[in-house]
Formats: C-alpha cells, sequence, structure tokens
C-alpha cells in the first residue's frame, strides 16, 4: 500500500505577517481610512442641491447635517452638482453606529444625481440586508423624491415576483 503524501509543514501566520498580507490586498481607502471628525457639519442650505431637493429636506427637519453625511455628500456630489454627470461614481464605504445619518448619505447624492434624468428607467439598486431596513430606505428616498419624476420601488418579497418586477420596471 502506498502511504499518503503530506503536504510540507508551514508555519502559522502571526498577527504582523496577516498584517502584512491583508495590506497588499486591500484598497487603498481602506489601508488609509479617513475618520470623520464628530464635529463636522454643513448646513443643507449651503451644498447647492436642486431647489426641490433643497425643499424636501427642509420640509422634513433636516437643515443640516450629521457628521457622516458632511463628510460623505459632498465627496460623492464632487463635479456633480448643478449638473448632470456620466462620471460613474466613487466607492465609499462607512462603517457608522445606527441612526448616524447612513442612509441620507448615499441618498441625498443618488436623488441629486438622477433628478434630472428625462429617460425613465431603472437607474439604482440599494441592497440593504433585511426587509424593514429596505421598507425604511424607500421611505426615506420617497420623501426625497417627492415633487419629482424619480419613482421609488420596493422589492423585499412581499409581492410576486411579476409584481415586483412591474413595479421597478416602468416604461412609461
Amino acid at each position: 500500500a502506498l502511504a499518503p503524501k503530506h503536504a510540507p509543514q508551514q508555519r502559522p501566520l502571526t498577527g504582523a505577517s496577516r498584517l502584512g498580507l491583508l495590506r497588499e490586498v486591500l484598497p487603498a481607502w481602506m489601508k488609509a481610512p479617513f475618520h470623520v471628525d464628530p464635529d463636522m457639519s454643513l448646513l443643507v442650505s449651503d451644498m447647492g442641491l436642486h431647489p426641490v431637493l433643497a425643499a424636501n429636506l427642509r420640509d422634513s427637519g433636516c437643515t443640516s447635517l450629521f457628521p457622516v453625511q458632511a463628510a460623505v455628500i459632498p465627496h460623492l456630489l464632487r463635479n456633480r452638482l448643478g449638473n448632470v454627470s456620466w462620471v460613474c461614481p466613487r466607492d465609499v464605504c462607512v462603517s457608522s453606529p445606527t441612526g448616524s445619518g447612513k442612509t441620507l448619505a448615499y441618498a441625498i447624492p443618488l436623488v441629486q444625481t438622477l433628478i434630472k434624468r428625462i429617460i425613465r428607467r431603472l437607474r439604482a439598486v440599494i441592497i440593504v440586508p433585511t426587509r424593514d431596513l429596505a421598507l425604511q430606505v424607500g421611505l426615506v428616498l420617497s420623501a426625497l423624491c417627492k415633487g419629482t419624476d424619480l419613482r421609488v420601488g420596493v422589492a423585499g418579497g412581499q409581492l410576486t415576483y411579476t409584481d415586483e418586477k412591474a413595479m421597478l420596471y416602468c416604461p412609461t
């Protein structure tokens, strides 16, 4: 009988060598994250947002941004305020406590970018981990889109596939 061949023994990775391997594969923004100043703030009126979007924010009681929003929104809107941009959005990874404003941090730039679009079609998909969060994000986006030609749909498995598809795809 043949004895099984054994792979040569490898030394276990230490914390330092694991960190070195991670740094080789991580993108630059993960290697050197940007930390938000907790005192950072920005007035909605100073952002140059579309008038309907700014009014919707005001109507919902939002006049100034939380620190995470004040850091993320200008980054996402750079070179986009006031005109339509065909530039692909920048990637952003935000880690922040519940209630710190992450939803508006991506919803405001999304609505600002899409608000002047003429052709109606599916333009954005937001994936969240739970049905409840999907409904919450849908409500926030609906409030931001009030008075615009933008439509918000939430697909969360509550309707049939055909109904959800019809809700998300509207050619007219």
